[in-house]
């Protein structure tokens, strides 16, 4: 059994609210308001979080309350806390065995992975209640780390997130991206063989914004060839939406190579028979260190990592 120190034991909820609020407030006497208490009730438990975590936590000034870096740091692992107390109730009210899980998703995963890993889950009779959020690698993967989400199927953008944020996350791969170039099923393109990067530069684009891990690779792919990026006449971060605008117009796009497949299939798109030269990151499942043992999250990796299997 874990030991808990006997004053961090004594914390209750409103002493992982209080941080929180006066960060807000920048005044204790409206963060006592907005607990329903008094001034002197909410200065005594401020002085027993400052005693539990032994630093001084606020500063005040003339302008009111002001954390200070060590404040600023326990409220931030407080609200994770706050975050995770939230889940666990969400997740009883949902599914009373506490299967339910809040995953971070980003919108590849949601053209083949997840579906084979719902259907993985089926055919082996777990019931898991599952409540996707698609976005970007750093939203999903930022909402892990606070808790806001039990996991995540992303990819790993070391310049977006500190060593520190990284050492708290667990990361198994999952499936390695490539991407490919597509067009109208009526293009010249989906019909001509040995394509030049040389010959893709003269075409118009649709390409997702910069910042963008696809972006980056269709960026530096002309650049390690000594050509000048062509600049997209439409930037769209949703490949789906580029696909439909690419079926419709002599456009062309650049997109992960499953979603390609799988539009190509549903003629849609086209695939351009060309090999792109650079790559991105591969799919992860990405939960928080202290996650890995609850069976839900490891029944739901099992089934991710069997469809990857299945798709590779």
């Amino acid at each position: 059994m874990t030991s808990i120190n006997p004053r961090l034991g004594q914390l209750r909820l409103k002493h992982l609210l209080l941080l929180n609020l006066i960060d807000e407030f920048k005044s204790i006497s409206k963060a006592a308001s907005a607990l329903n208490l008094t001034q002197p009730a909410v200065s005594s438990m401020l002085k027993e979080l400052e005693a539990v975590f032994h630093a001084g936590l606020v500063t005040r000034t003339r302008q009111g309350a002001i954390l200070t870096d060590a404040g600023r740091t326990t409220r931030d692992r407080l609200h994770i806390a706050l975050n995770e107390l939230q889940a666990a109730q969400n997740a009883n009210i949902t599914e009373p065995n506490g299967s339910h899980l809040l995953v971070g998703a980003l919108p590849i995963a949601m053209v083949e992975l997840i579906p084979q890993s719902i259907a993985w889950l089926v055919k082996n009779d777990i019931h898991l209640v599952l409540k996707f959020f698609e976005g970007t690698v750093s939203s999903v993967i930022n909402d892990v780390l606070e808790n806001k989400l039990d996991c995540a199927i992303g990819r790993m953008d070391a310049v977006n997130f500190t060593p520190e944020s990284i050492q708290q996350l667990c990361f198994a791969p999952l499936l390695p991206m490539f991407l490919a170039v597509a067009c109208s099923i009526n293009n010249p393109l989906a019909r001509k063989k040995n394509i030049s990067l040389e010959t893709l530069a003269e075409h118009d684009w649709v390409v997702v914004p910069k910042g963008s891990q696809t972006r980056n690779a269709f960026d530096q792919a002309f650049i390690q060839n000594g050509i000048v990026p062509p600049v997209p006449l439409i930037e769209s971060f949703s490949f789906f939406s580029n696909f439909h605008m690419v079926g419709a117009t002599p456009l062309i796009t650049l997109a992960p190579h499953l979603a390609v497949q799988r539009y190509a299939e549903l003629k849609v798109i086209s695939p351009v028979r060309f090999s792109w030269p650079t790559s991105i990151s591969p799919l992860l499942f990405i939960c928080r260190q202290e996650k890995t043992k609850l069976a839900p999250i490891q029944f739901l990796q099992q089934a991710l990592t069997a469809a990857a299997q299945k798709i590779a």
